[in-house]
């Protein structure tokens, strides 16, 4: 569907059918991969701004979706990713602000696998990385 420009179809199969969003087909193919490679903004924009797939999934030929919409040559699709990627890399620089300024590093590390649930992979290890740095226990 997401190949296809059916966003509607989409979104149902994300919100009402309880998809998983960042699903492989038979190819290794994401929906984010298969609209991205296929030139479709709206679909690229909804999985990426609203679903919140993974958009670092690798697919058919150890690629992502951003690399396939550049390959491709879809600036519209590869503007929509890479404004997402820095509005994500910006939020994480807030998050890890308040956290590191705001959270003791024993309760940081106490409660990573919550931090991972709630602000992605990424921010617990970065903030890991800082508890090591952290002189205070």
């Amino acid at each position: 569907a997401s190949g296809y420009d059916q966003l509607e179809l989409v979104k149902y199969f994300i919100e009402v059918a309880k998809a998983n969003r960042d699903h492989q087909n038979q190819d290794g193919d994401t929906p984010l991969i298969c609209a991205a490679y296929s030139n479709r903004p709206r679909v690229t924009s909804y999985l990426v701004s609203d679903a919140l797939v993974d958009i670092e999934v690798l697919g058919e030929n150890e690629m992502t979706a951003l690399q396939w919409a550049k390959k491709e040559g879809h600036q519209l699709v590869v503007k929509i990713m890479e404004s997402h990627i820095e509005k994500e890399k910006k939020r994480r620089e807030v998050v890890m602000s308040m956290l590191i300024r705001d959270v003791p590093a024993w309760l940081r590390m106490l409660h990573r696998p919550l931090l991972e649930s709630m602000y992605g992979n990424n921010v617990a290890r970065d903030l890991h990385r800082k508890k090591i740095k952290d002189s205070v226990y």
